[in-house]
C-alpha cells in the first residue's frame, strides 16, 4: 500500500492571516525574535539573559558583557536596509504559489526595485536549500 502525500492537503496561510500575524514591522520583528530566542533573548558571547533594549537602533546590549545585538544579526535579514515586513512578503509570497513567482513578479507585489527583488528572491531560495538539507542530513 503507497502512502499518501500529505503535503498538497496541507492548509495554507490566507493573505488575511498573514496580515493578522505579520503585517507590521513590529510584528516581523517580534515574530523574528521569538525565532531567534525561544526561550527569551541570550547574549550569543557569554549566555547571559539579562539585557536592555536600545530602542532608538533596535539593538539588545547584554548586562554582563555589553556585546549588543540585532534580531537580524546571523540571518538572511542581515544588513539588509529592507523593511522586515517587505522580507515578510517576500518570503510569505515565494512559499506560496507551486510553481514560485519569478523576481519581476516578486518586484511588482513587494514595490521593490528589480535588483532588490532578485536578491531577496536568491537569498530566500538559498536558505530554504540550506534547510532542506539539514533536515535531509539529520534523516
Amino acid at each position: 500500500m503507497t502512502k499518501l502525500n500529505l503535503v498538497p492537503f496541507q492548509k495554507e496561510m490566507s493573505i488575511a492571516m498573514f496580515l493578522r500575524d505579520f503585517g507590521t514591522e513590529e510584528k516581523c520583528a517580534e515574530a523574528l525574535a521569538k525565532l531567534r530566542w525561544p526561550s527569551g533573548f541570550e547574549c550569543p558571547s557569554c549566555g547571559c539573559a539579562k539585557h536592555c533594549r536600545l530602542e532608538h537602533r533596535d539593538l539588545r546590549q547584554c548586562a554582563e558583557c555589553g556585546r549588543q545585538t540585532s534580531i537580524t544579526a546571523g540571518t538572511l535579514f542581515e544588513h539588509t536596509k529592507l523593511p522586515l515586513a517587505t522580507w515578510f512578503q517576500a518570503i510569505f509570497l515565494i512559499t506560496q504559489g507551486k510553481k514560485g513567482i519569478s523576481a519581476m513578479d516578486l518586484m511588482r507585489k513587494t514595490g521593490v526595485s528589480y535588483n532588490a527583488a532578485w536578491r531577496m528572491k536568491r537569498k530566500i531560495m538559498q536558505a530554504m536549500m540550506k534547510a532542506r538539507t539539514r533536515r535531509r542530513s539529520r534523516a
